[in-house]
């Protein structure tokens, strides 16, 4: 089976933007150490949150607002964050 994802919930890490370049709504620079995207927690397609990323290649992602457990699956999108505890965060 093939890793192929398409462009709307490929994983990070391959094809980054260049620092300060990243998804509207994510600001990235060459001294922050975590970056910020959209991305969905577990089973819930509904709400996106705005998603850490621990270590970049194990995919290793977590919610700003808490959600999820450390082990649940995280999916990047290129999607408006609507959580309305992720929004109240300021990661930028």
């Amino acid at each position: 089976m093939s890793d192929y994802r398409p462009p709307s919930v490929r994983v990070s890490g391959v094809g980054l933007a260049p620092v300060g370049h990243g998804m509207k709504g994510t600001k990235t620079t060459a001294h922050d150490v975590t970056r910020v995207v959209a991305g969905t927690v577990g089973d819930d397609v509904l709400i996106v949150h705005k998603l850490r990323i621990l270590d970049e290649r194990a995919g290793s992602r977590r919610a700003a607002c808490g959600v999820g457990k450390p082990k649940d699956e995280t999916d990047e999108w290129a999607r408006a964050v609507n959580c309305p505890a992720c929004l109240a965060i300021d990661t930028e």
